[in-house]
């Protein structure tokens, strides 16, 4: 695996550091090359830190930017999504179905601004509010270092509602100066099979065999494959776009 990412954890915890190949998604633990025990300063890494992530319910979640400064939402159960200007996050209390709230739960959205509902996560928000609490009566880590900070400073989750507003505003900003983030707008890089395909173009799954790679067009019902794979999952190609 050729990995040129590394990511720290809870944004400050350095344990594991990881190293993530961004074109498969696959991540391993850093080694003391890429990352050195007796690294102090995040500025002293022999590569450059480009993200974060989080393990929440046994599941890795990551945020981090290309070599071309766009930013990506991803998980390892292999959702990946480009927060352009065009997505925004929601998170709000989570409700059984009932209707109820659940103490001490909420729900993660990201949505596409035409209002498709592009990835939803229900989380522990407690494990936030601990650390955050601990910090502030210890007065020790991130709080020494980095100064006041509020609960969405410590929440992976809300923290991505300020991610996704400001690549929102570059975007505006950019639109007003004639340019755009990225060659491409937001868009869901992964769709079952059965399902509507969420943009015209070129997609590949390893499930298809020789017909792994295919034009579809938006609203065209993608494939399912029988193989050895199991379930059909397309993938954006988003280098044979152009």
């Amino acid at each position: 695996m050729n990995a040129n990412h590394v990511l720290l954890r809870d944004f400050i915890y350095t344990d594991p550091v990881l190293c993530m190949d961004i074109t498969t998604g696959e991540w391993r633990n850093a080694t003391e090359l890429e990352y050195p025990p007796e690294t102090e300063y995040i500025g002293d890494a022999p590569n450059p830190i480009r993200g974060i992530y989080i393990v929440n319910k046994g599941q890795h979640f990551f945020r981090y930017a290309t070599p071309n400064d766009r930013v990506i939402f991803r998980d390892d159960a292999g959702s990946c999504i480009e927060i352009d200007g065009h997505i925004y996050a929601v998170v709000e209390p989570s409700k059984d179905l009932a209707g109820e709230i659940e103490p001490d739960y909420n729900l993660f959205q990201l949505f596409h601004d035409n209002g498709q509902l592009l990835y939803q996560f229900r989380y522990e928000a407690t494990l936030y509010r601990k650390l955050y609490e601990t910090e502030l009566m210890t007065g020790t880590g991130a709080n020494v270092i980095f100064g006041d900070l509020t609960l969405g400073d410590w929440d992976f989750f809300y923290n991505m509602i300020d991610a996704c507003s400001y690549v929102k505003n570059t975007f505006s900003e950019n639109q007003a100066n004639g340019s755009q983030i990225g060659d491409t707008p937001a868009m869901r890089l992964r769709c079952d099979a059965d399902q509507p395909c969420p943009r015209t173009g070129w997609w590949w799954s390893p499930a298809a065999g020789e017909q792994g790679r295919q034009h579809f067009e938006q609203g065209q019902i993608l494939p399912k494959t029988e193989s050895d794979y199991g379930t059909t999952i397309w993938y954006w190609e988003a280098d044979r776009q152009n």
